[in-house]
C-alpha cells in the first residue's frame, strides 16, 4: 500500500522525521509539503493538488495511507475532512504521531517570529493573519471506515497531547509512548503498527 506523508511544523521535504520513519518502518511515502508559514486554506489546496498528481500514477481503487507527524498530521487529519469539498479519495489507513489538534491554541506562540526549518537552515513568519486563518479547520467526525492508529508520546512538551486523546478515542486506536514530542527512533512501533501499513 503506497502512503503520503506530511512533515511537522519546523520541517519540510526529506525531513529527519520523514528519514527515521522510512527506516523504522520500512516504507517509503510519497511528501506532501506545506508552506510552515502559509495561510491554511492555500495549503489544504496545494497538499490536495499534490495528493491528486500522485494519484494519477495509481490505480483507480488502489487503497492508500496517509502517515504524519505533529502538524502534518493535522493536515492530513484535515484533508480527510474537506475529501468531499476538495475532490480528493479518502485513505484506507492513518497512522499519527502527535497530532496537532487545536494550531490556533498550539502555533499561537510562533506568531510573527523569525523560526528555522530544521533539515534545511531555511527561514519563515507565521503571520498574525495566517495564524487567524486556522479558525476555518473542522472538527466534524471522522469517517468510521478509515483503519486510524494515533501514537500519543506520553511526555510531550510541545503540544498537549490530552486535547488530541480526547477527540481521537472515538476514531482510532490510541497507542500511548515514552518519550516526548520528536520520536527518535520508529523502529519500536513497527510491531504495534505492521497492520496499518498493510491492506
Amino acid at each position: 500500500m503506497e502512503f503520503f506523508y506530511s512533515h511537522g511544523f519546523h520541517s519540510s521535504k526529506d525531513s529527519i522525521s520523514y528519514k527515521r520513519i522510512c527506516e523504522g518502518l520500512g516504507i517509503a511515502p510519497f511528501e506532501l509539503i506545506y508552506d510552515n508559514g502559509g495561510d491554511f486554506m492555500i495549503n489544504m489546496q496545494s497538499l490536495a493538488t499534490q495528493l491528486k498528481t500522485y494519484k494519477q500514477d495509481f490505480a483507480l481503487n488502489t487503497p492508500f495511507g496517509f502517515i504524519g507527524n505533529s502538524l502534518g498530521a493535522f493536515y492530513l487529519w484535515q484533508l480527510i475532512l474537506f475529501a468531499k469539498q476538495l475532490d480528493i479519495p479518502l485513505p484506507h489507513s492513518l497512522v499519527f504521531f502527535n497530532p496537532v489538534f487545536e494550531p490556533l491554541a498550539q502555533l499561537k506562540k510562533y506568531i510573527d517570529k523569525p523560526q528555522n526549518i530544521s533539515n534545511t537552515q531555511s527561514h519563515f513568519t507565521l503571520s498574525k493573519v495566517h495564524w487567524q486563518s486556522y479558525a476555518l479547520a473542522l472538527r466534524t467526525p471522522m469517517p468510521q471506515d478509515i483503519r486510524t492508529i494515533v501514537c500519543l508520546s506520553m511526555n510531550d512538551e510541545r503540544i498537549d497531547s490530552s486535547i488530541s486523546q480526547a477527540y481521537w478515542q472515538y476514531y482510532a486506536q490510541i497507542l500511548y509512548m515514552e518519550g516526548g514530542h520528536i520520536i527518535t527512533d520508529f523502529k519500536p512501533l513497527y510491531t504495534h503498527l505492521h497492520s496499518f501499513l498493510r491492506v
